[in-house]
């Protein structure tokens, strides 16, 4: 034994290199190994292998090795097993094997790491990169202590971890555990799942910090697709397509950005496949570029707007013409107009629903930036108070009453004389101003139907 740690120092003084915190590791292993005392040795080799001095390196695979080593002699096996894998864990870049050094590490060490590299390699450990870890190093070492663990989870809220065989672990909680190794895992709804193995050493505290992703709840993107509309026209002879959002149930009010209706042979398409070619537009603000069209009572479900927005966010959209997307997003604190930054949005998704975990309406995305559900619902009882004059065979009449304004009787005429009337309540309206909001109430909309049409 006196030959194996001699051997190691001639060893660490030909790879020591003048890097600042690598000396004072060589020191400890250098005073560890010419230490007669097993107990003071084990204690500065420990000492060594703080990752407090720094990133892992040759000098602290050797002291890793080297306790291994010393816990094998004293016949402590699976405390030695324990210290390899951490070190082949931890120290997976650096590419030091005792095995290429055989004149240097002993049978017995080589064999026991190869055996720690099989057993990490065979239980894998798919999420490493999303896990981290933080120490509290022991003064002093003794064999067979416990070790424990605090976990903490960062990007989601709500969901603990569990440590498989010891069960769920409260967020900041501190863990006594046996040394071993664990696999740690994060599972539930509206969370991407997180699995990893760690070792938890003797005497050690480890805080492994999760960096979670928060996922859609299950049902919640086929929810929002089910309110989602498809606005096509043709723009120059290019088919375009942009997506809008179903807001009320009822009388099938549509919320939409105003370019949508840029070009000829508009049409939308309900989430169901219906056509409508036709569409009465009460409301039109040009200053946030959004409108409100009206589909009348169409039998499907509408957007539920989400009370609060300071959670993670999503917007679905049709991607062009083509099939439905969803992207991570970031909506900002809108405005006193409504209006809120909308980072990581496509170029695709104008129109579309900015929702929380839950699918629920937070904003309509408008490319860099998003007009709040609240501002939305603003919009919509504008339109409410906007009511749709019906123009059939033989007469044309009001469907309701704006309660503010609007046309206080109906009105029935027949033939060329309803075309007349039309036409002039067309260019005149019932009062108010483009977008429902002026004069004495709201702009009647027109819907006309032609004799035998």
């Amino acid at each position: 034994m006196r030959r194996f740690f001699a051997g190691i120092v001639v060893f660490l003084i030909a790879i020591a290199t003048p890097v600042s915190g690598q000396q004072t590791r060589a020191e400890l292993v250098d005073a560890a190994l010419s230490s007669a005392d097993a107990g003071d040795r084990l204690d500065l080799l420990v000492r060594a292998v703080d990752p407090a001095l720094g990133a892992p390196d040759s000098t602290w695979a050797v002291g890793a090795f080297s306790i291994a080593f010393g816990l094998t002699q004293a016949g402590q096996e699976d405390e030695a097993g324990h210290w390899l894998r951490w070190a082949v864990r931890e120290g997976s870049g650096l590419g030091l094997d005792p095995g290429d050094f055989p004149a240097l590490f002993p049978p017995p060490l080589v064999a026991a790491y190869g055996r720690a590299r099989a057993q990490v390699e065979a239980q894998g450990s798919p999420s490493d990169d999303l896990v981290t870890s933080e120490w509290s190093w022991p003064a002093s070492y003794t064999t067979g202590a416990e070790g424990a663990v605090v976990v903490r989870v960062e990007g989601v809220t709500g969901v603990d971890a569990e440590i498989e065989g010891v069960g769920a672990v409260s967020d900041g909680a501190t863990v006594p555990l046996a040394a071993g190794t664990y696999r740690l895992i994060l599972a539930g709804d509206g969370v991407s799942p997180v699995s990893v193995r760690r070792e938890v050493l003797p005497g050690v505290v480890r805080t492994l910090t999760i960096a979670a992703t928060a996922e859609l709840f299950p049902g919640a993107q086929a929810r929002a697709e089910g309110s989602l509309v498809r606005l096509r026209r043709d723009a120059g002879g290019a088919e375009v397509c942009t997506s809008g959002v179903l807001a009320t149930a009822n009388d099938g009010l549509v919320v939409l950005p105003l370019s949508a209706l840029d070009g000829t042979g508009v049409e939308l398409i309900a989430p169901d496949g219906r056509l409508f070619s036709s569409l009465e537009v009460p409301v039109r603000d040009t200053d946030l570029g959004v409108g409100v069209a009206r589909l009348g009572p169409v039998g499907l479900g509408a957007f539920e707007t989400a009370d609060e927005g300071d959670g993670p966010s999503w917007v679905v959209y049709h991607d062009g013409c083509g099939p439905v997307g969803t992207a991570r997003v970031t909506w900002g604190e809108p405005d006193d107009d409504g209006v809120g930054s909308l980072q990581g949005s496509p170029g695709s998704a104008l129109g579309g629903a900015v929702i929380d975990q839950q699918g629920r309406l937070l904003a309509l995305g408008l490319g860099t930036n998003a007009i709040s559900a609240e501002r939305i619902a603003e919009l919509v009882e504008r339109a409410r108070r906007t009511a749709p004059i019906v123009a059939g065979v033989g007469g044309i009449q009001p469907e309701a009453q704006d309660s503010g304004g609007g046309f206080p009787v109906k009105w029935v005429l027949a033939g060329a004389a309803a075309a007349g009337v039309a036409a002039a309540l067309l260019a005149g309206g019932g009062g108010g101003d483009d977008d429902g909001g002026g004069g004495g109430g709201g702009r009647t909309g027109i819907v006309i139907t032609w004799p035998g049409g």
